[in-house]
């Protein structure tokens, strides 16, 4: 039996629970990579961790490194990133401790090549001599260039700057990095640069987990995600001050749900008998199996949205926005619903509501179309291949 090559991953959080995309993304790429590598995670931290979710990262690495990040190190490495220009979210993740402990752990354990995720672990990876590959994950830079389009105010500035900054570090990153991955055809295209030689690593869902429930329904719609993160923010407030008053005028007694931890004072004071507020969500499946229709209204953003993929998964009808469905490409009134405003979502919910056929159709071509299409298993295989490239 051959000796299975040591593969360093370095993240800008611990990948559990999985409450964020980047950690949901990267657990299962540990979990089937742990089948041909011997994995040793290194991943900085600044959250106050269970031992039961330790171990179930631990159990699948060889060897588990956690980097405290604390607050000066934070106001640190920001103060750094606006000095140099560099995205104020690569600073916030940066400790020139951390670099030198990383540094040191990568010699001891004798790394054969180191896989970074997200511009946050550039640096970090950049210590290492031999092969290091990255994962952009997401066009970062055409996300803040839609939140800038979107935005007003201070925040307008913040974008400007971020996205600015964004295209000049990415455009780096390719330079720097020997192999490189992206999570879709659409953000690869959407890069400040020619990127033939990035190549496209998608999420993908497990469908023996994510199955159809035949449960009672209480959502008629829903809409779910991190809800301190910016994009999800954003959503939650439009359905809340802009599609809650149209639907709840056309349909009294309509039951809208928001699910997903937040810090926002107006999504946590919004709950009335129209509209709840769901912040401790055990299972997300029950959320899922209980709504009638699953709505994604994000007009900032990149990626693909592992919300829409489970939802689709459980055979839920989905409607979207244009931006989130350029990544996930569904086909657009088969397989999904898609709008490009809020005026938009109204008609096109108010419409599904009161067409339980057309729920039916899109939910059956949905799951199909995501079964087919997303499946952890091909798109692990994919960073499996590229990484024995370089070893």
């Amino acid at each position: 039996m051959s000796v299975k090559k040591k593969l360093a991953i370095i993240a800008s959080r611990f990948p559990y629970p999985l409450n964020k995309g980047d950690k949901l993304r990267l657990f299962h790429q540990i979990k089937y990579l742990a089948q041909y590598f011997e994995i040793h995670l290194h991943a900085i931290n600044e959250e106050n961790i269970k031992p039961d979710e330790q171990k179930t990262v631990m159990d699948l690495c060889h060897s588990t490194t956690l980097y405290n990040l604390n607050v000066l190190q934070k106001v640190v490495g920001l103060s750094k990133s606006l000095y140099n220009g560099e995205p104020l979210q690569v600073g916030y993740f940066y400790s020139k401790k951390i670099v030198r402990e990383i540094q040191k752990n990568l010699k001891r354990q004798k790394i054969d090549a180191v896989y970074c995720q997200l511009s946050r672990t550039a640096v970090y990876g950049l210590t290492f001599k031999g092969p290091v590959i990255i994962d952009f994950q997401d066009c970062f830079s055409k996300n803040y260039e839609r939140a800038f389009q979107h935005a007003s105010g201070i925040k307008k500035w913040f974008y400007k700057r971020e996205w600015k900054a964004m295209l000049s570090f990415e455009t780096k990153m390719n330079d720097d990095f020997i192999g490189k991955t992206i999570i879709s055809e659409f953000d690869k295209k959407s890069l400040p640069f020619d990127a033939k030689n990035i190549t496209v690593v998608p999420n993908g869902v497990d469908p023996e987990y994510y199955k159809h429930q035949n449960v009672a329904k209480e959502f008629d719609i829903l809409f779910s995600g991190n809800l301190n993160y910016q994009p999800n923010v954003d959503a939650a407030i439009d359905i809340i001050e802009k599609l809650a008053p149209v639907l709840i005028k056309e349909i009294p007694d309509i039951k809208i749900g928001i699910a997903g931890k937040s810090t926002n004072k107006k999504i946590l004071q919004a709950g009335n008998k129209n509209i709840q507020i769901v912040t401790e969500v055990a299972d997300m499946r029950a959320m899922y199996a209980k709504t009638k229709i699953f709505i994604a209204p994000l007009f900032t953003g990149a990626g693909l949205q592992n919300k829409l993929l489970e939802a689709m998964s459980m055979g839920i009808p989905c409607i979207a926005s244009q931006v989130t469905n350029l990544s996930l490409k569904a086909t657009v009134n088969e397989e999904i619903l898609v709008a490009s405003n809020i005026e938009e979502f109204c008609e096109a919910t108010l419409a599904l509501l009161f067409n339980t056929k057309k729920q039916d159709e899109l939910a059956l071509k949905g799951q199909t179309y995501i079964h087919n299409k997303y499946s952890w298993e091909l798109a692990n295989e994919k960073l499996k291949n590229l990484l024995e490239n370089y070893l």
